[in-house]
């Protein structure tokens, strides 16, 4: 179970979740703002764009679909597998379980409303955005919505990186597959889809190097640090379902005395 010295979730945490929920939601509808809009790449952006853009539409449509999916998965893997599946049902630890689905309910309200935010106010039109009047039409889906002007920092970007924070912090500090190397294995993986799910949207021409990077860090440091404030009163050593046994002489004997 949770170790009782650890910082359970309560009602602050509560409140910052359903806040953060309650923001990302709404910045999701809310129009960025209109006199804030600009345009353009800095820095190495446009150099990026040049190099990594795929060179046709159905390759950007491709790569967009892609980045999608693995968005879906990095985003529900931390609460169903992690969580449910590892933590619940092969560990058989329904507290620790809990637990970590609020932290990790927590985290991704946290980056979601951080992206939210940002993206509203920044207003940033999306690389394709020249494009439009060009070889896309101005009144088409992608020039004619609001979200041609989403495009920094990216939240595919912040969420699979905060969702690989969370499976990194939760593997490595609880042991949850009972194997070190999985364990390591499982965070390699996260961050490498993570990686690869941001730079396939410079690939889908919806974003600049400069929103995957920020998103990057941004679902990086949220990821790690709001997973290390409830952990960092957790005992050295804890593992879900851990089993710490030791012999204790008694009398002409010994006894084996375990804490499970």
């Amino acid at each position: 179970m949770w170790n009782p010295g650890s910082a359970r979730f309560g009602l602050p945490h509560a409140v910052v979740t359903v806040l953060g929920g309650a923001t990302t939601l709404t910045l999701a509808i809310v129009p960025p703002v209109a006199g804030n809009r600009r345009s353009g790449g800095i820095l190495l952006d446009e150099g990026a764009r040049d190099s990594f853009r795929a060179s046709t539409e159905a390759g950007r449509s491709v790569a967009r679909d892609t980045s999608d999916v693995l968005l879906g998965v990095a985003a529900t893997y931390p609460l169903v597998v992690d969580a449910l599946v590892t933590a619940w049902w092969f560990r058989g630890s329904g507290d620790v379980a809990r637990e970590m689905a609020l932290i990790d309910a927590e985290a991704l309200a946290i980056a979601g409303a951080i992206q939210g935010i940002t993206n509203v106010l920044v207003a940033r039109e999306r690389p394709y955005g020249r494009r439009c009047g060009g070889d896309l039409a101005e009144d088409s889906a992608e020039c004619s919505a609001t979200g041609r002007y989403r495009s920094f920092f990216s939240g595919h970007a912040t969420f699979t990186f905060a969702a690989a924070g969370l499976i990194c912090s939760h593997h490595l500090r609880l042991d949850l597959l009972g194997n070190p190397a999985a364990d390591v294995a499982s965070c390699v993986a996260a961050s490498a889809g993570a990686f690869v799910a941001s730079a396939l949207r410079v690939v889908a021409d919806v974003h600049y190097a400069s929103d995957v990077t920020i998103g990057a860090l941004v679902g990086t440091t949220v990821g790690l640090v709001v997973p290390w404030l409830h952990y960092r009163g957790f005992r050295a050593g804890t593992r879900v379902g851990s089993v710490d046994a030791r012999l204790v002489p008694i009398g002409t004997g010994a006894a084996l005395l375990g804490t499970f």
